[in-house]
């Protein structure tokens, strides 16, 4: 049963994803973290925010791939890679002020 709950949250992450709604999938993902499993949500959730700051280096959003990144961090503070990505974020912001 939980493999079917993880492969359609997956599902609807994603759909939220590519239809540019971060908040929408996140807010999915806080609504069904139980039915999932807190471990497969928690990686979702961390993917939701490396993608979504993605694509904003990608449009050269330094602001607010810094905002992104920044709660990122609050919400993963293991994870070098965000914290990685926002200081280069920031300094490429600076960069352009």
């Amino acid at each position: 049963m939980r493999n079917n709950a993880q492969a359609a949250l997956a599902k609807t992450v994603k759909e939220k994803e590519e239809g540019g709604d971060y908040d929408g999938a996140l807010e999915v993902l806080g609504q069904y973290v139980e039915a999932a499993g807190a471990t497969f949500a928690k990686k979702l959730r961390s993917a939701v925010y490396a993608n979504r700051a993605a694509t904003l280096v990608k449009a050269e959003d330094w602001r607010e791939a810094v905002r992104v990144l920044k709660t990122a961090c609050e919400e993963f503070p293991r994870e070098r890679n965000f914290r990685t990505s926002m200081k280069q974020c920031e300094r490429r912001l600076a960069e352009s002020d």
